[in-house]
């Protein structure tokens, strides 16, 4: 295909090129754009390092920063501005620079001046002998508190965003929230393996509660090792806080890890126990997990996850047994929803992409094979957190149309298969999604489960 633009000279006269454009082809200006269209035009408008457009794309929550952003790319590169005049240039003044805006008619040397003493200074309390000053806040409870309520002894240690400090080492803030005692807080902190089964892993209580922006860790009875309770809170987008992860013990040497899950099928905190048990005559290896009914544990924290109060599947069915899972509509919104998980694009609902019966992406089947195509998990002898997933398939049936807004799906699906290899186990499940109660799309998807398999009798192939 000729390109419209021949001559760099003809884009300094955009109204000539949309003339043009339309001339060449006319339906442009009538035909509705796809929701995958309107979703690559706004990633163009997004990239990285090019200059920003000079319009709004589209009216959504990014209006803001649709609204300034080719101005103030402006300001941040004179060569960018016509004849190269600063004047020419909008300047924001935000909420931060007011902040500090205390004088009248500050001279710009002085202001040039705080800013470079406040940098400097920054720097110097990055050398002191403590490697958290200037990095965390810690909050103690008062002395009164204490005495009133002596059992109630609080450390909250936060870790609030900013760009002007440096995140604390991974080292000196496990060091911190081990304390100074040696008990089991130190060991879960500080030992950088643990014992799992016959195996030694790297150990991930270290990287659950390793430092990040935005993060608070709350320690109830910091100096009473049979009372301490761990909490790490995140910071959500309006500013709450949420528990994720709790780490507490339960008799003198068995400690419980709870990771709290949010974002699920029954939009309430659903969470998942671990276990390790704590060794301290075992110096190299203080830390051990417990395998008992782990499991179980974990089927069940996924089950509910994915499918919330449902009725799970007996494990004694027969691997080639079918799974119906029910139906689904296609709506604009999970459509939306879809394409911003999966580009990491808000969907912005110009075209074709809001009207019923409008096209969706062929690979949205998989958001309505997917109760069906991890229902049969639940079956196979292994654990999820083994799980790896491998690939997807997609094969539209001969005759059938795209999916559109406002289709009624049913999904059903089996087991294909159960392979040994010489790296665990590898499951294939094949999904056909129903359209009118005619099959419209099949997905297979292949699942692997690292580690030895424990049950030969399982393997088959159909």
């Amino acid at each position: 295909m000729q390109s419209l633009v021949l001559n760099p000279a003809d884009i300094t006269d955009p109204k000539w090129l949309v003339a043009k454009t339309v001339n060449m082809f006319p339906k442009c200006s009538q035909q509705l754009m796809s929701a995958e269209d309107a979703s690559f035009f706004i990633a163009l408008c997004k990239r990285r390092g090019q200059k920003p457009v000079p319009f709004v794309p589209a009216l959504d929550e990014n209006f803001e920063y649709w609204f300034k952003k080719d101005s103030l790319w402006q300001s941040d590169d004179v060569d960018a501005v016509m004849d190269q005049e600063a004047d020419r240039t909008c300047i924001l003044q935000g909420p931060v620079a007011v902040k500090y805006s205390t004088v009248a008619d500050e001279p710009v040397k002085s202001i040039l001046d705080d800013i470079c003493n406040a940098h400097l200074q920054q720097i110097a309390s990055q050398t002191d002998n403590n490697p958290l000053q200037g990095n965390v806040k810690l909050i103690r409870s008062g002395t009164e508190f204490e005495k009133n309520h002596p059992s109630q002894a609080i450390e909250i240690h936060r870790i609030p965003c900013s760009t002007n400090t440096a995140l604390p080492s991974a080292e000196s803030w496990l060091e911190m929230l081990g304390g100074d005692r040696y008990a089991w807080r130190k060991a879960v902190f500080g030992a950088k393996t643990v014992t799992q089964g016959s195996c030694t892993i790297a150990n991930p209580l270290r990287k659950l509660f390793a430092p990040a922006w935005n993060t608070e860790v709350t320690i109830e009875h910091p100096d009473e090792p049979g009372k301490t309770i761990f909490k790490l809170r995140d910071q959500t987008d309006d500013k709450s806080a949420i528990d994720t992860i709790r780490l507490r013990t339960l008799t003198e040497n068995k400690i419980e890890l709870t990771i709290i899950y949010h974002l699920n099928m029954l939009y309430e905190p659903v969470a998942l126990n671990l276990r390790v048990a704590y060794r301290p005559e075992v110096r190299y290896a203080p830390i051990q997990e417990i395998m008992d009914q782990e499991n179980e544990r974990v089927e069940d924290f996924y089950w509910t996850s994915w499918f919330g109060r449902e009725k799970r599947p007996s494990p004694g069915l027969p691997l080639g047994g079918e799974f119906d899972v029910g139906s689904l509509t296609v709506t604009k919104e999970e459509v939306a929803d879809f394409i911003h998980v999966v580009d990491g694009i808000d969907q912005q609902g110009s075209g074709d992409g809001d009207e019923p019966g409008a096209i969706v992406p062929m690979d949205f089947a998989i958001k309505a094979a997917w109760k069906a195509m991890v229902m049969p998990l639940f079956i196979v002898e292994g654990n999820l957190v083994d799980l790896v997933h491998l690939s997807n398939g997609f094969r539209m049936i001969d005759t059938a149309q795209p999916l559109r807004v406002g289709d009624v799906l049913r999904s059903t699906s089996y087991i294909r298969a159960v392979r040994k290899t010489d790296s665990g186990k590898t499951v294939e499940v094949f999904v056909t999604i129903f359209r009118h109660c005619k099959p419209t799309i099949n997905v297979r998807s292949c699942f692997h489960y690292r580690g030895e398999p424990n049950d030969d009798n399982e393997t088959f192939e159909r």
